[in-house]
Order: C-alpha cells, then structure tokens, then sequence
C-alpha cells in the first residue's frame, strides 16, 4: 500500500546519516549494506514484502523521480526547515562523525548552555546530559542498532526501536543545529508525509502544488489539540476510606482515556503512530491533513457522547482542529499556541459540539437518579439505575464503575511490566458498567500484567512499561509511566495509614502524611518564546517529549534509586506536573531530589524551573480537602512575590504555609538534618531545638544585613556565644554548635557573593518544627 511504504521510507529516510557516520560508505552504499542485511536474515518477515520499495524512495527522495518519493522529500523539508538552509559541514570528516547531541534545553531563550548526550540506547538510566560534552562513537552502536532491527515484525516495532536508538543521534552535525535528533525529525517526516498522501489522494494537492508546497499558503494540514476538563474533581472528590484503592485507578484511567481517544482518532482518520505528536497529562496534540476536518467532527461527536454517557458531564474532552498551511511550519510554535487557544475556548461552552436539547439531563443534573440514600455509591456519591451497588472490604457501597477503577489499581497496576492494547468489535455495546466498557464504546480493550510470554494475537499490542527491551520479548513497543504502587508486606497495596506509619523510624517520628504538587513554570511562554528562530515541528515536538520523558518516566528510576517504593505513592506525573502522597518526610526528601534533578535535566537553564506545595495531614483527613488546600500551597509558591520583584518570579516551593526558594529549602533539611543527629547523639533530649530555635532572633538581622551586602562581625559572634551551650551536655567530641555555626556562617558568605541567596529566617523554625516531628516519641496509638 502507498500510503504503507511513504511512511516507511519517511521513518528510514535519514537512517543513511546514522550508518554513515559510523561506517564512511556513501549514502547509497549505506542503503544497499541495510537491504542487503535485512534480506539475508531470516528473521525479519516484515521487510521482506516491503523493503525494496522502501529502499528506493529511501534512496531518491532527494531526487525524487515520482510524485509519492517527493512527497517525502518536501515532508523531510518542512520537518526541520532550517535543514534546507543549513548544509552538513563534512570538510573535516572526524569531528563531523563525533558531534554529540546538543540538549533542547540549552538552546532556550539564547543561553546556549553545552550540554550534550551520549550515545546511548534509551533508557531511564540515560536520558541525562553532560556538561562540556565534545565528542561520541558510532561503531559499535550502529551494530547493535542493526542487530535489533532484523528482528522487527511490525511498523509499531520499527518505529520504537528508531526511538530507543535515534534519540541521542543528532539530526544534523554542522555545529549549528544540533539539538533535534534524528529521532524526532525523522517523526515528524513521517507524520508530515502521511498527511501529504491523504491529500494528494483527496485532490487537494497535485504535482504543481508539490513543487510549490514549502512557500504555499494553502490549508493542507490540521493541527488537533485535544485537552480533558475535570480531571481535579474526577481524580479526588472520593471518600477517604478506602481512598489509596481509588486514587491511583482514577489518575490511571484519565491518562488511558487520553490514550484510547487518541488513538481513536489516528485510526478512524487513517494515521500513523507518529502522527501522535505529543500525549500527557491528559493533553494532546495530532498533526492530520486537512481533507479530515469534516470526519474529525463526526469523531468528536462519537467521543463526546460516549464520555457524556459514561460520567454524566464529569469529564470533558475539549477537541479542536487548527487549519493551517506548509508556510506555517516556519513557525510551529505559534500554531501549538493557536491550537491550545481554540481548546481554551471550546472549555468555555462544554458540549456545545453536540445536541444539548436532547443531552440536557445529563449534561446539567441532577446526577443522581432520585433513588434512596441507600442506592447512592460510597465512593463517587452519585446513585444511578444502571449501576448496581457493590459491598466492599471496606465496607463501602460502590457502583460498579468505581469498583473498576479500585480493581483496576489492587489487581492490574501494583506490579504490571506490560500494558496490553486490543482492537476489536466492541463498539457494538453502549452499556457502559466499568472503565473497560468506556474504551469498549471507541472499539479497545487494554489490560496490565506481570508478566508475559510472549504470546498475543494479530489485533493486540504489547508494550513494555519503563523498559526499552522490548523486541527480545516480542513486544511491539515501549510506554514510561508510573504505574506502580507501594506494596505491604503481605503484598497488597498499602493504605494511607501505612504509609504514615513510615515517617517513623527506629520508633520515633510523626505519623503522618506528605502530599506533594508541583509543576512547570511558564510553560506556555518556553514553547512561544523558548525559540528565537527555527521554531519548527521538529523542535517543538522534541522540547515536549522531553518534558513528558522526565515527568512520566524518570520519577520511577529517582523512587527506584532510592528505595521509596513502599514509601511514596504517585497519584499522577505526566506532562509537566507532578502528584504524589507518602510519608511526610519522604515527600520532603524526594521534593529535594527530584528539583535538583530536573536542574541536572535541563542543563541549569534559568529559566527552565518549577514550583511545588507541600502539605502535611493525618492519615484519614478528607482525600478532596488534602488536594485542595496542597493545591492552593503550589498557588502560592507560584504568585509569591519577592522585596524586588514586581511579578512573580516563581521557582519556589511553599512548605508550612511559608514560601521558600530553592536554596532555602535545602538548606531547612540541612539544618534538620543536623538537628537529629545532635538530638540522637545526645540520648534523643530534644531541648536542644528550643535553644536553637531561639537562635532565629540573633541570626535573623544577620541574614538581613547579608542580604544588603552588609556583615556584622561583632553580632555573629554574640550568636557563637549564645549557642555554646549545645556542647555543654554533649559526652562525645563532636562540636555540635559548631555544626550550627557553620551552616549559618555558609548562608551569609553565599549571601554576601550573591550566590544562592537565602533570604528568609523561617528557615530555622521550619527545620526545628521538621526535626520535632521527626524525634517524636512513636507510639502504636499515635
């Protein structure tokens, strides 16, 4: 089939450049060693009835002797336009085949940090960058890559093995445009191409449009966003008993129903895999030819019927279509902008896209169906006919769709390494009982397992969670998410309850819970401004997967790394934000990390932060409360305005309702730290906080002054004196006032070279209150 064969020569169209650089064969010769290697293996049926064809447009797209091999020529173009302005510098071959790629980050707002990758295969483990990076080796991993790709059997396969290898391969090597790699460009080739194919078989574009196309102002693509409303009420408006059973199944199912409704519409549009240019967070964005927009509505109104059906009007999908032309990609930021407007707008007039006459019921209430008390779900609080109510362990009266997003989370998430997808009929049944039964109505199926071997039917695909490993297995792909859950003892998913009781340690500590909100600063502004030029697909899509790579994917490796698994539990982390309930003190440690890491990500880039709220509660306080009132501490980190700010500057984290920028929160579990291990050392007496909590008072015109560039010799060493009785008790030889001492004599210096300024002084009384309730006496009935 064409259409088949463009999109894959559009996805292999530059797998030349990555064999070239390793091998120095002319391109051509390239292409010839890859057929030559995929014929003579048997193992891969896939090419065998394709690869010829494939080859060959492969060869002479920049060439082209036909319509359909220009059609990836002129793809490839408007992918990265700059690459039609900018020439491989190949006059000094072995620096040429040893340029790293550049990160996106780095480029942003001109800062042109160089930071670079290695060449590496995808993996949690390897998506970080190095600073001051010069150089990488193609051999040995172009062999690995080719050894790999005899055994692909499907487009799917292909198309994650190009991401697994291509991801750290720069697109271009001249020194200029580093930063997209050849993954990402090659993505968006392929989307582009399929979307030129449906037009020129819809007679929307013909042989002399396609010589003009890069400088045509004619619509031949669509840009479809696509973004859920409620999610914040769907997620946490649930009855706290039984609540760590609910949680996680309800985040999982939003970030499936984007899933299944995106693929929905690649499929009944006649797309591709890579036409999906972005998905999280339950946000979207497709890249369709404009001959679909008519078919698009007619899919928008199947979905928003059988969401309207499923929750009643709870959950919303805001869908829209930008039309725009080949000329546009010049600039393909403002189009995302554009795009996310129209889906702003459709969010002020829910389900005005289908008929709210007959709707209205379901649409605007009551919800409940004017049964007894006794028929209302314990968990949702809504009662409907259609729904029976289940009794559950915790003694709860569920119906029967919340029951699934519980099942969904104790039986299928806690330890699932695969996600299963299945096609099929289903679309035939409108009764929609359980999460399952909502994709049923798009005609999907999908399932977590454990485990798998290796058996699956034509109609399935099988992807490998937060592992790249995938083709060993026979699965068709690889998916990052975190989809895990802290397990007990007895191996069943841990209450609230329980992971309070992990604050405690060798029988001290506070009993309670940590919950954690944080996302992204300014992140529209990065996509519209982040670019002075060259704002192309390619670029665009590839600051977002990256973005995504880090919220849904490495947050497992950090837990993993540090043995948080049973102390840390993530309602939801995609997109650019992230949610997380655990052990108070293990949210506050992991709060650390986790920004510091992001910094390490985003190669220290100003601009480039993020803002948190933390809140600490008993275990039973109300599910819908804790949400709120966390979300309105990340409200105030982030419109927290400094002495010399005008607006707000953001990067800041709020913490027992004071804000605090990064540097001061470091240095709290600095001083907390300290401050427990003085207090142990000395036979856990605890009088020892007060006197340096008392110290705030002395220290805090210290702090003031330092910040004014000013120091008062005479008055820190009052405060030396007044904090020498934390020796006095003290059996060992550690000097535990010096301790103190030094942190504070390490703020001012850093204060006074305008390096990491700490300005505020609750610092102190924040890093005692944290140490109290990490040296309280534990006691079962706490």
């Amino acid at each position: 089939m064409d259409k088949d064969r463009i999109y894959l020569a559009a996805l292999l169209h530059d797998v030349g450049k990555f064999l070239e650089r390793a091998k120095y064969y002319g391109d051509k010769n390239l292409a010839r060693l890859l057929l030559n290697k995929l014929e003579f293996s048997n193992k891969s049926y896939f090419f065998s009835s394709c690869l010829e064809e494939v080859i060959q447009s492969v060869l002479y797209h920049y060439e082209p002797r036909d319509d359909f091999e220009r059609i990836i020529q002129l793809a490839d173009w408007l992918s990265s336009s700059e690459g039609r302005d900018e020439k491989e510098n190949t006059d000094n071959v072995d620096v040429y085949y040893k340029m790293p790629l550049q990160s996106i980050f780095g480029r942003l707002f001109k800062e042109e940090k160089k930071y670079g990758y290695k060449l590496k295969k995808m993996s949690l483990e390897t998506i970080f960058p190095e600073d001051g990076l010069k150089e990488i080796s193609y051999r040995d991993y172009v062999d690995d890559f080719l050894d790999e790709l005899v055994k692909v059997n499907n487009e799917s396969q292909l198309y994650y093995l190009l991401e697994k290898y291509l991801w750290s391969v720069p697109e271009q090597a001249s020194g200029c445009y580093t930063d997209i790699s050849l993954f990402d460009h090659s993505k968006t080739t392929a989307a582009i191409a399929v979307c030129l194919y449906h037009q020129y078989q819809a007679g929307e574009l013909d042989k002399k449009e396609l010589n003009l196309m890069t400088d045509s102002t004619k619509n031949q693509f669509l840009l479809i966003n696509a973004d859920i409303s409620g999610i914040q009420d769907f997620i946490f408006n649930i009855s706290s008993k039984g609540a760590s059973k609910s949680l996680k199944g309800r985040s999982v199912y939003i970030t499936l129903i984007s899933e299944i409704v995106a693929r929905y519409i690649i499929d009944e549009l006649e797309l591709k895999e890579a036409n999906l240019l972005y998905n999280g967070g339950g946000n979207f964005y497709i890249l369709a030819p404009a001959c679909k927009e008519e078919k698009l509505k007619e899919v928008r109104k199947n979905i928003l019927e059988t969401l309207l059906n499923a929750h009643n009007g709870e959950l919303y999908f805001a869908i829209a279509g930008l039309p725009f032309s080949p000329a546009d990609f010049s600039n393909f930021a403002e189009l995302w902008t554009r795009a996310s407007r129209k889906v702003a707008e459709l969010k002020q007039k829910k389900w005005s896209e289908i008929d709210l006459k007959s709707n209205f019921k379901k649409i605007f209430g009551p919800l409940n169906d004017g049964e007894s008390q006794n028929n209302t779900c314990d968990v949702c609080g809504v009662s409907r006919k259609n729904r029976e109510l289940i009794s559950n362990e915790d003694d709860l009266k569920i119906c029967s769709m919340c029951n699934s997003f519980i099942e969904l989370t104790k039986e299928k998430l806690k330890e699932a390494n695969y996600y299963i997808i299945k096609r099929g009929n289903y679309g035939e049944n409108k009764s929609i009982n359980n999460y399952n039964d909502v994709f049923k109505s798009f005609g999907y199926q999908i399932d977590f397992l454990k485990s798998f071997d290796n058996k699956k039917s034509s109609n399935e695909l099988v992807y490998k969670i937060n592992d790249t490993n995938f083709l060993e297995e026979g699965c068709d792909g690889f998916i990052f998410g975190a989809y895990n859950l802290p397990i007990n003892e007895k191996g069943n998913l841990m209450t609230f309850e329980e992971l309070a009781v992990r604050a405690v340690r060798e029988g001290r500590g506070d009993k309670k819970l940590g919950v954690l909100k944080l996302d992204v600063d300014n992140l529209g502004w990065i996509f519209i401004k982040g670019f002075e030029k060259n704002k192309t697909i390619s670029r665009i899509t590839s600051l977002s997967r990256m973005l995504g790579l880090y919220f849904k994917g490495y947050i497992n490796c950090l837990i993993k790394q540090k043995g948080w698994q049973n102390k840390i539990y993530v309602v939801f982390s995609g997109g650019d934000d992230t949610f997380i309930v655990g052990s108070w003190n293990t949210i506050i440690e992991f709060g650390k990390e986790f920004y510091e890491r992001f910094r390490d990500y985003t190669c220290h880039h100003s601009k480039i932060t993020f803002s948190a709220g933390i809140s600490i509660f008993r275990y039973n306080f109300p599910v819908v409360k804790f949400a709120e009132i966390t979300e309105g501490a990340l409200e105030r980190a982030k419109n927290f305005i400094e002495e010399n700010e005008k607006i707000p500057g953001k990067n800041k984290i709020s913490l027992f309702g004071e804000v605090f920028n990064w540097e001061e929160f470091k240095r709290i579990i600095e001083i907390k730290d300290v401050l427990i291990d003085i207090v142990k050392r000395n036979g856990n007496k605890r009088a020892i906080l007060n006197k340096v909590m008392r110290s705030t008072k002395g220290f805090k015109k210290i702090l003031e002054q330092s910040n004014k560039n000013l120091f008062d010799n005479l008055r820190f060493w009052r405060l030396v004196y007044y904090l020498r009785e934390l020796n006095k008790n003290n059996k060992n030889d550690e000097n535990d006032a010096e301790k103190i001492i030094n942190i504070y004599q390490k703020i001012v210096i850093n204060n006074l070279l305008h390096k990491k300024e700490v300005k505020k002084i609750m610092i102190i009384p924040v890093a005692v209150k944290m140490a109290e309730m990490e040296t309280k006496k534990y006691s079962k009935g706490d």
